[in-house]
């Protein structure tokens, strides 16, 4: 467990260090500076497992109802019926 720690620590300080180098031109509009950023970036998303979408974020949906304020209401109803139906299959 510490050594994995000690892994992660390190990974996340080289990563920390090439984006602090490059980071200031990327922002004045270097475009290869802000390339190699991003590159960079997409890493460090992973080390920290913020590419991995958790449970309350998959299901996270949004909804647009147009129409008038009665027809809104309407269908609020109808949402709420599909939600359940997902709750109880279990997504």
């Amino acid at each position: 467990m510490i050594a994995e720690r000690t892994g992660y620590r390190s990974a996340k300080t080289r990563l920390d260090h090439l984006q602090a180098a490059y980071f200031r031109a990327a922002v004045a509009g270097d475009l290869a500076a802000a390339s190699f950023v991003l590159k960079v970036i997409n890493p460090r998303c992973s080390i920290l497992g913020l590419d991995q979408a958790d449970e309350a974020t998959e299901r996270l949906r949004t909804i647009l109802i147009t129409g008038s304020r009665e027809e809104y209401v309407a269908g609020l109803p109808a949402i709420a019926e599909a939600t359940d139906d997902e709750d109880r299959a279990g997504r």
